[in-house]
C-alpha cells in the first residue's frame, strides 16, 4: 500500500497497466491505450476549453489512432517530444523506486495529471462514468445464473 493511499490529490500508481490517483483507478496499456485515455478523450469532447486548461496546457494530450484513443505527454523534460506507452511509463517512474517511502515526491508530469483528476468537473465525469459502469455490471447475469447481478444486491450497502 502506498503511503499516500487515499490522498485525493496524489497519484498512487502508474504502472504497466494501471493508473491510480485519488479515488480513480483506470487502465493504461503498455502502448498508451485504455480506460484513462478514453475517459480523458470523452472529457475533451464534452468540455474542450477546460480540457485545454487542465490537460493540454500541462503537457497531456489525447490522439485518436487506429488502435483507439491514446494518451501522450510532452514537456521540456521530454524535449517536447510526445511520449506514450512504455516510454511514458518509464519516464514517469524515473526517480522513483519500490523502496520509496518518503512522500510527497516531486514530479511535474504526475503533479499536473493529479491536479487534473481532482478538478471538480473531471471528478463529475468520473462519477458519471462510474454510475454507467455500475449499471452495466448490475444488468449482467453471472455465468450459470438466470438472474442479473442486481437481483443479488438488494440493500443500499450491496
Amino acid at each position: 500500500m502506498s503511503s499516500n493511499e487515499g490522498a485525493m490529490d496524489a497519484v498512487q500508481a502508474w504502472d504497466w497497466q494501471t493508473f491510480s490517483a485519488g479515488a480513480m483507478q483506470k487502465t493504461v496499456t503498455p502502448k498508451g491505450y485504455g480506460e484513462l485515455p478514453k475517459q480523458i478523450s470523452e472529457f475533451q469532447e464534452e468540455n474542450p476549453a477546460l480540457f485545454s486548461e487542465i490537460f493540454s496546457q500541462c503537457g497531456w494530450s489525447i490522439k485518436q489512432e487506429a488502435g483507439g484513443v491514446r494518451i501522450y505527454y510532452s514537456s521540456r523534460e521530454t524535449e517536447y517530444e510526445d511520449i506514450t506507452g512504455s516510454a511514458l511509463c518509464d519516464f514517469i517512474k524515473r526517480g522513483f523506486s519500490q523502496t520509496d517511502s518518503g512522500f510527497p515526491k516531486k514530479s511535474e508530469s504526475l503533479a499536473s495529471i493529479a491536479s487534473a483528476v481532482i478538478h471538480e468537473e473531471f471528478q463529475k465525469k468520473q462519477v458519471v462514468d462510474f454510475i454507467a459502469r455500475m449499471r452495466a455490471a448490475l444488468s449482467k447475469s453471472p455465468r450459470g445464473y438466470s438472474n442479473s447481478a442486481s437481483d443479488f444486491f438488494q440493500s443500499k450497502l450491496g
